[in-house]
């Protein structure tokens, strides 16, 4: 089973038929560098989409529902809403606003951290069909996740079922060769 121009890798270099430069495949510490750079440039941050009260919210205690009673309680535990006992005509309310670190953290209907730092480059493989492109499966974690994002309760209280924002998760990126470099798009 011989075939001209085949080359069994480890004898590459003893037979001087190793690819070209330019089509040997990039070294992880290549594409973890173009990974930190692309992550520092573009500030991505990790974003999940929260599902909780809306704020302000004025809650009549003896009609509201008892899991945003709850809600508003376990945040203004966690700094995130201010939550004051009131008074109405219907009874006891709880009145309840975003604090400022509410305002900063739950932007949007989201609860976003970072940037992003690149823990660990995972794996690498092979965009089919484009011979100058890589996927990058990537461990990564947020700079400036709070406390509070590994807190169950919270978590629960603001519908978070993605990543814990404090851990290292996976991350997949696509990077591609341009001339002698490699180029990661975020």
């Amino acid at each position: 089973m011989t075939r001209i121009g085949f080359c069994v890798p480890f004898l590459a270099a003893l037979l001087g038929c190793a690819p070209p430069a330019a089509q040997q495949p990039p070294s992880v510490a290549d594409l973890a560098g173009a990974v930190r750079a692309a992550l520092d440039e573009s500030s991505v941050r990790e974003c999940q989409k929260v599902v909780t009260v809306s704020f302000p919210t004025r809650l009549v205690r003896s009609e509201a529902d008892p899991h945003a009673i709850h809600v508003v309680e376990v945040l203004a535990g966690a700094g995130l809403v201010r939550a004051q006992a009131d008074s109405g005509p219907l009874g006891e309310v709880l009145a309840a606003d975003l604090t400022a670190q509410g305002r900063k953290r739950l932007a949007n209907g989201q609860v976003c951290s970072g940037p992003l730092r690149l823990v660990q480059v995972v794996a690498v493989e092979p965009v089919t069909g484009v011979e100058a492109a890589v996927l990058i499966r990537t461990l990564v974690e947020a700079s400036d996740a709070p406390a509070w994002a590994s807190d169950e309760a919270v978590r629960a209280a603001l519908g978070l079922t993605g990543p814990d924002l404090r851990e290292p998760h996976l991350r997949t990126f696509r990077a591609e060769r341009q001339g002698d470099t490699w180029t990661v798009r975020p």
